[in-house]
């Protein structure tokens, strides 16, 4: 009812306007029939640019009324100095860096893998008598070897008694072992408890697992989308099943869990000397209490479902009517992703300019750099103007999210159909905030 009746308050602004621009357009004609003599009435239509004509003569611009300019002026110079700044900052990155630096390995003599003939990939041989991982004694190698037969770590005959080799994979410019246990070994022994560490082992494991990632990344959109129906065709069924849920499910668990505790002799995991039968029955009972508490509060917010239930499905219908807004998420997403990924490439470019330093002996990964001055702040301001940046793109969808749904909510219905709502809203709302507002967007 709030719904309809906010659109017909809508038409009916709209219906009084037409019907005061057209008793404007009818004054006018009136007017210059009387000077030049009776003459019949124009038989064309009139069309709605002769109207907003005729309407804007007949009411002027109302007192501090201004026309539609850019916003924020000074805060649009500042931001777009800090850009050029940023991309003085690029430019001595990518005239003094070399991300080869930071990310090919070195061996045991420390030299990086990679130049001057030696092999790309650096690997580790692993001592047979110990299984130990040999990690002062990395190797440059053209290719990560596949099986323990290879005969890679017979460079190694000078420096040591024994050494074999064993399957391994590619990652980055490094051979990491098949087996995900020695993977663990291999960051424990590298890099202890180090940030490197840490990254190396994360983006290990973020390579044995991109299958169900990205498995997970595709079912939580489908999830999405088929949630996005159930609010749009039966909102009301969804808000009925939660509040019950609320009340229905802490009562259920609760019953479950007292009568493993008592039933079950062992808890709910079934191991002895774990003492989760007791814990079980505290729980159970506490739960148990606690359905009918959210049963009254689910009572008492029902009354509220009506005006929930008007905004739902207003959101609904303008996300469905406006499907470029279904798009939005991903567009903000891979942007945002390709920023971010920008900018830390040239964020390791601009650590690689500083000067190397790598000692005979090391693991093949951890090194030192030594900057200037300069470059520290270069690299400060660097973190700012992405930090900037970041936050911009936030505030930009924010603001094409809001004009595409105030520009739809504000459109009238004609037989229950919005008209004059926004088509490729994404776009014309993107173009609306870079014609208007980056000063205040960049505040």
């Amino acid at each position: 009812n709030a719904l309809e009746f906010r659109s017909s308050r809508v038409l009916s602004s709209e219906e009084m306007w037409q019907a005061e621009a057209s008793s404007s357009e009818d004054d006018v004609l009136a007017t210059d029939a009387q000077a030049d003599g009776p003459q019949s009435r124009p038989s064309s239509p009139i069309s709605g640019d002769e109207v907003d004509e005729a309407f804007l003569s007949s009411h002027p611009p109302l007192p501090g009324h201004q026309r539609h300019t850019t916003t924020d002026r000074a805060w649009l110079v500042i931001f777009v100095l800090a850009l050029v700044g940023l991309s003085k900052v690029f430019q001595h990155a990518a005239k003094h860096g070399d991300l080869r630096r930071l990310s090919h390995g070195y061996n045991f003599k420390g030299q990086l893998c990679g130049f001057e003939g030696r092999g790309l990939y650096v690997f580790w041989c692993v001592d047979p008598s110990n299984g130990q991982m040999l990690t002062h004694l990395p190797l440059c190698v053209d290719a990560c070897p596949t099986s323990a037969n290879a005969t890679v770590c017979g460079h190694l005959s000078d420096v040591t008694v024994s050494a074999a080799a064993y399957g391994s994979s590619p990652f980055v410019s490094y051979c990491l072992p098949q087996d995900a246990d020695m993977v663990h070994q291999v960051m424990g022994r590298l890099t202890g408890k180090s940030m490197a560490g840490k990254l190396m082992a994360l983006g290990a494991q973020l390579h044995h697992a991109k299958l169900p990632l990205l498995m997970s990344a595709g079912l939580a959109a489908c999830l999405g989308f088929v949630y996005l129906q159930l609010l749009d065709k039966c909102a009301k069924l969804v808000l009925v099943l939660c509040l019950i849920g609320l009340s229905v499910a802490p009562m259920a668990v609760g019953i479950w869990l007292m009568y493993a505790s008592q039933f079950g002799s062992e808890g709910h995991d079934g191991l002895p000397g774990t003492g989760d039968a007791k814990m079980d029955m505290n729980v159970g009972v506490f739960l148990w209490a606690l359905s009918p508490v959210c049963s009254v509060v689910s009572c008492v917010i029902v009354r509220r479902v009506e005006r929930a239930m008007g905004c739902i499905e207003a959101g609904s219908e303008c996300i469905f009517q406006e499907p470029s807004l279904l798009l939005e998420p991903f567009f903000a997403m891979a942007f945002r992703f390709g920023m971010v990924a920008h900018f830390l490439h040239q964020f390791c470019l601009l650590i690689s300019c500083g000067q190397l330093a790598i000692e005979a002996g090391g693991n093949g990964i951890l090194r030192r750099f030594h900057h200037s001055f300069s470059e520290y702040w270069y690299m400060s301001y660097f973190v700012f103007v992405a930090w900037w940046m970041c936050e911009f793109s936030i505030a930009m969808s924010q603001y094409i999210l809001a004009w595409v749904t105030q520009m739809w909510y504000f459109a009238p219905y004609v037989n229950g159909h919005k008209v004059d709502a926004p088509r490729c809203g994404l776009i014309a709302g993107l173009a609306n905030a870079l014609r208007f507002h980056i000063g205040t967007l960049a505040v």
